[in-house]
């Protein structure tokens, strides 16, 4: 289509299901074996109550409120630690009940010109059919689902929007 890099990108585990926010923080992590004593020496808390709690710790980001937990990283290089502190915290709250699990991936791609950039709007929904009904017809977003290509539950979405 056209020359792009990755400017951008990150992984999210969002779990759905009822979690007491006030047992999460830098310190549990740790005293799990689901972080290092880099990422202690990194730890940013935002807040910690009863029913929140957001904090950064290196290369993991947490939030938690009574209805799900997620954890994310902007660093490629970690996502299968991200991926295995997941594991490590549902394997330790394995009591804890869930309804859903979700992995999302954003990449965010730099093209260099804006000739480029409505081409892949151009390619992905053609203006054509629309020129007779809007005037300077535009693509804001696309999401496109479809099955999975295993046994489980859910689906696979795509959505392609500018960043």
């Amino acid at each position: 289509m056209t020359d792009q890099k990755i400017g951008l990108e990150s992984v999210a585990v969002v779990i759905k299901g009822l979690f007491n926010a006030a047992i999460f923080s830098p310190q549990w992590f740790r005293d799990q074996n689901l972080v290092g004593s880099a990422e202690m020496a990194t730890q940013q808390i935002d807040l910690i109550t009863r029913d929140i709690a957001l904090f950064r710790m290196g290369w993991l980001s947490c939030q938690v409120n009574p209805e799900g937990l997620q954890l994310s990283t902007s660093e490629p290089e970690e996502f299968e630690r991200l991926r295995d502190a997941a594991i490590g915290v549902l394997r330790i709250l394995a009591h804890t009940p869930i309804s859903a699990l979700g992995i999302n991936r954003d990449v965010h791609l730099s093209v260099d010109s804006e000739e480029q950039w409505h081409k892949i709007g151009d390619v992905l929904t053609p203006k054509t059919i629309w020129e007779d009904s809007l005037s300077s017809p535009g693509t804001k977003n696309v999401t496109i689902w479809g099955a999975r290509p295993d046994e489980y539950a859910g689906r696979e979405q795509v959505q392609v929007e500018p960043s």
